[in-house]
């Protein structure tokens, strides 16, 4: 994989950012947390979630993804102050 430089955080990022927004109403949770786990094992260390997305999915991808955090970076579409705040929490929290 050829990892590309984000921006001027030092992080090392896959070319391709797995989407999770149909995680939960399309796919199943066991489902989701395959396809993570392959797209790790293939190099996808890009992972673009929000706590909207997919019922509430969205927060279980956060989740996965602080277990994982030595590896993964996550993208966050945070809509609202509240929103964001709440994210900000989270990831303060991991």
């Amino acid at each position: 994989m050829d990892y590309k430089s984000l921006g001027r955080t030092g992080l090392k990022v896959s070319p391709l950012c797995l989407g999770t927004m149909n995680f939960g109403p399309r796919t199943t949770e066991p489902d989701s947390y395959a396809i993570m786990d392959r797209a790790l094992a293939l190099g996808i260390n890009f992972f673009d979630t929000a706590d909207v997305y997919g019922q509430k999915m969205g927060e279980g991808v956060t989740g996965w993804v602080a277990e994982h955090k030595s590896v993964v970076a996550l993208s966050s579409n945070a809509g609202s102050d509240a929103r964001f705040k709440r994210f900000q929490a989270l990831i303060a929290a991991t």
